[in-house]
């Protein structure tokens, strides 16, 4: 059985690296509009949710993965996605932070993280 969950696991990821590459060949000035337009929008914002972070991120995340982002490591990625959650945020604030004051904060730290204005 476990055979057999590996087998399946191996099977989704070259079928995941399948699309990738599907997408780079389909559209890839679309795909890079898509991809930099995220990394401006989290370099930048004053105010952003933990949903369109996450949206934004997972793009960013594709980037990096298909050698699109150069300056950005997966690392640093996969840092933010866990560092942009309202508990992680309250955490690092020291104190309890009501969903506006968790949105800039969230802006400020990636700001920061990823090298934005």
């Amino acid at each position: 059985m476990l055979q057999n969950i590996k087998g399946l696991i191996r099977q989704v990821i070259e079928q995941e690296e399948q699309a990738r590459q599907a997408l780079m060949l389909q559209n890839k000035p679309m795909l890079e509009d898509k991809i930099f337009r995220s990394v401006g929008l989290l370099r930048n914002a004053r105010i952003i949710s933990s949903q369109e972070t996450v949206d934004l991120l997972s793009m960013v995340r594709l980037g990096t993965d298909l050698g699109i982002l150069k300056n950005i490591t997966r690392k640093t990625v996969n840092e933010l996605f866990i560092t942009i959650q309202p508990a992680h945020l309250q955490k690092i604030g020291g104190k309890k932070l009501n969903a506006a004051e968790r949105d800039a904060r969230r802006a400020a730290l990636i700001r920061k993280k990823l090298g934005g204005s």
